[in-house]
């Protein structure tokens, strides 16, 4: 029997990381997340996607066409493989598709629930949605009428929406717009102007994934005293990095289970994540020690101490006189004893190395299942982005139907 380590060198580094990220504030947290609206009544005859990631729903409405019984949505792979084949008696249904490149395309059914004539192929574009980042928040400048508020961040959609409040007033909004650097840009309605003071600006991307920043205006006053302390007082500084960011962006808050859904406010997926993990590995420190104290019980027996070391035997029968009987009857009990003790320790053991790889896999399938195989790094053109986490977003043809279609003004909507 052989001591074991009662924390694994492998883990040290992650308890020390989770350590510290509970002593960091996580990013700001998203708003309350609304569940998805998919009592429809329809009756599905969804078939499973074979793209191995995660699905999640998406609200498809079109215009009704009388005296239709029901309607069919065919949803398809760019090769032409349909994935999903539904029938719904209204003019709307809910999905389960994973991100990527599809085809949609919708009939209307007679009284025989016969496809009467299907509408053309539309191209269909899922993506994730994800809480923004807001990186910096500003305003196009005095004497532009509308004023405009830029918004870097990321990621920004095309069904992004932002509200802009002061004091809690909502202010009129004319044109949310994506520029070519992909930041969002506000033009407030016509004739409004940004008085100073402090303006609460949330920007909501689809499925009521939202974050929300202050945006202060100055007054002249506030802007010249700024402008003295700045050449009076200011000193050269390194910028702070944000918390939890490594070298290149790098955050290791994204390696502990648990941590990155809590910061996108999935607790419930969260905390089965990190409990998870944290039982694995006190389940495994605790059988370590368990392997460990019967080590240390047989440390501790003398006769099994000296009846095993040939030179504390010799030394022990001379200074007792035992015989030889004895002393073979003293070695038979130190051996039955020790055996007595090896099938707890073997379990021990056992469960330790058992708990232990457990804790690497759950950290290993998180790491994967998260990211989807991607990049951890926060680029702004990294796959992270490109391929974020949580749940389906975003829903959209690139191109509309034909007007002459048997079914008109077809648009996808995304459920909030």
């Amino acid at each position: 029997m052989k001591r074991l380590m009662s924390t694994p060198p492998q883990f040290r580094v992650i308890i020390a990381m989770l350590m510290l990220a509970l002593a960091v504030p996580l990013h700001a947290q998203p708003a309350n997340e609304e569940p998805a609206d998919d009592a429809t009544g329809d009756e599905s005859t969804d078939n499973d996607t074979d793209s191995g990631e995660r699905a999640g729903p998406v609200t498809l409405q079109w215009g009704a066409v009388q005296g239709a019984a029901g309607y069919r949505i065919q949803v398809s792979k760019p090769d032409g493989e349909i994935v999903v084949e539904k029938t719904t008696t209204e003019a709307r249904t809910v999905l389960q598709l994973p991100p990527g490149e599809f085809r949609i395309r919708v009939a209307s059914l007679d009284r025989f629930y016969r496809a009467s004539q299907w509408s053309g192929w539309a191209p269909l574009n899922v993506q994730r949605s994800v809480p923004p980042r807001l990186n910096r928040i500003t305003t196009s400048g005095e004497g532009i009428d509308p004023p405009n508020i830029i918004i870097v961040g990321t990621p920004f959609f095309r069904q992004t929406r932002v509200r802009v409040s002061k004091n809690g007033a909502e202010l009129p909004v004319s044109e949310i717009r994506l520029d070519n650097n992909k930041n969002l840009v506000v033009t407030m309605a016509l004739g409004s102007r940004l008085q100073p003071g402090a303006y609460e600006v949330e920007v909501i991307n689809p499925g009521n994934k939202s974050a929300r920043s202050e945006l202060r205006i100055l007054s002249e006053d506030e802007q010249e005293q700024i402008a003295v302390n700045q050449e009076t007082t200011a000193q050269p500084e390194d910028p702070l990095p944000e918390p939890g960011a490594w070298f290149g962006g790098f955050y290791w808050t994204s390696l502990v289970p648990g941590l990155p859904e809590y910061r996108d406010g999935n607790y419930v997926t969260g905390t089965a994540w990190l409990g998870t993990f944290l039982a694995m590995i006190a389940f495994s420190s605790s059988q370590a020690q368990a392997a460990n104290s019967t080590v240390t019980s047989q440390e501790n027996d003398f006769f099994y101490q000296v009846l095993n070391d040939p030179v504390y035997a010799l030394a022990y029968s001379q200074t007792t006189n035992v015989d030889t009987n004895e002393f073979i009857q003293l070695y038979v009990l130190s051996q039955l004893n020790r055996s007595s003790l090896e099938p707890s320790y073997s379990l021990a053991a056992g469960n330790y190395y058992i708990a232990g790889g457990a804790a690497i896999l759950i950290w290993l399938s998180h790491i994967f299942l998260y990211y989807d195989g991607g990049s951890l790094l926060d680029g702004s053109e990294s796959v992270f982005d490109s391929n974020p986490r949580a749940s389906i977003q975003s829903v959209y043809f690139q191109n509309p139907l034909n007007s002459n279609d048997k079914i008109n003004g077809m648009q996808l909507t995304i459920q909030f």
